[in-house]
């Protein structure tokens, strides 16, 4: 659900999503995110940025936290307000092992392409280009929270209405 910017004093614009934990409703829901960031004034580097880290999160939520359960959904809350895109992901799937981030450390880079690790620079990434990072399993339920330094968009200005939902 896409809901109005809310009054207050740096007049934030700000976007709900309820998805199922599904990487074809992922997909669909970056490339709405990415529309809202740019109609919300967001310039291109950090939209990019935003997607890129926000990709990698629903892709680990999808992947490993709600695996098991079709019935899983994502709860997405955005809001952009004086320079910081505020993100909050909630999810009903399995808890991040002892309740610990991943840390930062790159896996290390073969010398042989065909030696080339298929995963681990996800949360690498996410520390690098995030400039915060929290986890609580709250009741049952996964929240991470992230903050990325964001920047307003050359002769763009706010315009975001409407409803949308990802079902």
């Amino acid at each position: 659900m896409l809901s109005l910017p809310q009054e207050g004093p740096c007049r934030d614009q700000r976007l709900r999503l309820t998805l199922p934990a599904d990487m074809a409703q992922v997909r669909h829901a970056m490339v709405l995110l990415h529309r809202f960031w740019i109609r919300a004034g967001m310039d291109v580097a950090s939209t990019e940025k935003a997607g890129l880290v926000l990709a990698e999160v629903l892709n680990n939520v999808v992947e490993h936290a709600c695996s098991d359960d079709p019935a899983a959904l994502v709860w997405l809350d955005i809001s952009r307000c004086a320079g910081v895109l505020d993100i909050v992901v909630t999810d009903s799937g399995r808890p991040i092992p002892d309740a610990r981030l991943p840390d930062a450390t790159m896996p290390g880079i073969p010398r042989e392409i065909e030696n080339l690790p298929e995963g681990g620079f996800g949360w690498p990434l996410i520390w690098r280009l995030a400039r915060s990072v929290t986890y609580q399993r709250v009741g049952g339920w996964n929240r991470l929270h992230l903050e990325l330094q964001c920047f307003p968009g050359a002769g763009t200005k706010p315009d975001v209405q409407g409803n949308a939902a990802i079902f």
